[in-house]
Order: structure tokens, then C-alpha cells, then sequence
């Protein structure tokens, strides 16, 4: 659609006929644009309202969280590295591993 138009508009020869061209692309953008939040928005009421959705999500976030501890919990200036073949290490900043 969107090469569609511009074609349109390449081919347009007064601006006139550009800005209308350009224009119409614009609104049909918003309104499409409008409805496919409407329908997530309506998706996300409905789910909201369902307690194993609220649950499930709850779950995943504290999930997440809980795997990311490690990286809130560490000192300052501190870098947590996990190379995949040995045990996980810390790196410090130059002037603290003097």
C-alpha cells in the first residue's frame, strides 16, 4: 500500500495533488493505527479480568526478576561474568584490582 502511494505521489505533478496523496496516506496510517490499539485494548480488558491470565504473568515477572538478582545485588563497580566453560568470575575496575 505504502509503495502504492508513493508512486502515486511521484507521478502527482502540482504539489496540490501530493499533499493530497501524502495526506490521505496519513489519516489511513492513524485510523489503522487506531483501531489495532482499540483491539489490544480490548484483548488486554478481557485478559485482565481472567485470574489465571493475572497469575500466569505475575509468576513470569517474578521469575524474571529473581534471574536478574544477581546483577542488583552485586557491589558497586562490579562486573559479573559467567565465560561458559568455568565458574563464574568478577572483574573490577583498574584501580580496584591493583
Amino acid at each position: 500500500m505504502l509503495l502504492f502511494l508513493l508512486s502515486l505521489r511521484v507521478h502527482a505533478k502540482s504539489r496540490g495533488r501530493m499533499a493530497l496523496v501524502g495526506g490521505v496516506f496519513v489519516v489511513m496510517s492513524e485510523v489503522m493505527y487506531f483501531a489495532l490499539m482499540a483491539a489490544c485494548l480490548n484483548v488486554f480488558l478481557v485478559t485482565g479480568q481472567l485470574r489465571w491470565v493475572t497469575v500466569l504473568a505475575g509468576l513470569a515477572a517474578l521469575t524474571l526478576a529473581g534471574s536478574t538478582s544477581g546483577v542488583l545485588l552485586a557491589g558497586p563497580g562490579t562486573i559479573t561474568v559467567n565465560p561458559g566453560r568455568g565458574e563464574a568470575g568478577t572483574l573490577l575496575p583498574d584501580e580496584q584490582a591493583d
